[in-house]
This record gives structure tokens, sequence and C-alpha cells, in this order.
């Protein structure tokens, strides 16, 4: 890859949940999945919920804001599940590519009902639903771990 190719590729890390609904919880077992909105890149597509990290953000700090600013819920027990990374290449000649590098933590919803607040919809989902959705290309780690799982 050339300088110039590699100046044009922004690099966005990228901090989700795989929020897991405690044994009370009427989706007990249970995994929150969001739905893009239609202006977003990716637009309508199923992901796990979360969003960018800001420059000198930690990513814990930010899948816990991202997921309070999209859905109102509050998720405790972060750990790292899975890391994913994949490079958008856009048609648009003015649009950098974009290499996103994906940080996923298995979490569980301690508070809130979800509301689509940052998102076009939601649905809790078995780890075999989940299997079965067309998701991002930066996600297929995350899929390979569920998979081997259920």
């Amino acid at each position: 890859m050339s300088e110039k190719q590699q100046r044009s590729i922004k690099r966005v890390l990228v901090s989700a949940g795989l929020i897991r609904a405690p044994k009370s919880h009427p989706q007990a077992g249970k995994i929150l999945m969001t739905r893009r909105l239609a202006d977003a890149h990716l637009a309508n597509s199923w992901e796990f919920p979360g969003g960018k990290v800001e420059l000198g953000e930690d990513p814990i700090d930010a899948l816990h804001r991202e997921i309070m600013e999209e859905l109102a819920i509050t998720v405790t027990n972060a750990k790292i599940y899975a890391v994913g990374q994949h490079t958008y290449h856009f048609q648009q000649l003015d649009k950098p590519s974009k290499d996103v590098i994906l940080l996923v933590y298995d979490c569980d919803l301690v508070e809130g009902d979800p509301q689509k607040i940052g998102v076009s919809d939601f649905a809790w989902l078995s780890p075999e639903e989940v299997c079965q959705l067309p998701l991002p290309p930066a996600d297929e780690e995350v899929l390979t771990r569920l998979a081997s799982e259920s």
C-alpha cells in the first residue's frame, strides 16, 4: 500500500456491548441487538449496541456513554469478548477509507428498559438468532465465538 493510500484511511475505534439480559429479566439469556438509523453508515443494519470512542476516552467509558445515549440503559461487568477489524472502502473519491477496530464487551443489563433514542429499532435475540443476522463485517470474530458457544 502506498503512503498516499495509507494517509487516506481513517481509523475508528468502536466499543460495543454484547448485552445479556439477567436471569430476572423477561428476556433472560437473550442478547440485545440494535438497528442502525437510516442516515448512518451501514444504514438499517443490525449490530451490537455501542459507538465511536472519542480521542482520549477509555473504551469502557465510551461503551457506557454510547449505550446510555442510544438506549437509555446501564450495563455492568464489561469484559472484553472479541476484537474485530474491517476496512471499508468507499466509491466517493473525496471520502477516505475507514478502518474500524471493534472492541466488543460481554456485559449485563443492570438498569433501564431499552428505548429507541439513537437507534431505529432493537430486539432481544437468542445467540442462535444473532448468528443468523447479516451483521457488519467487523462483527465476524464475535459471531465466530458466539456460534462456538451455542
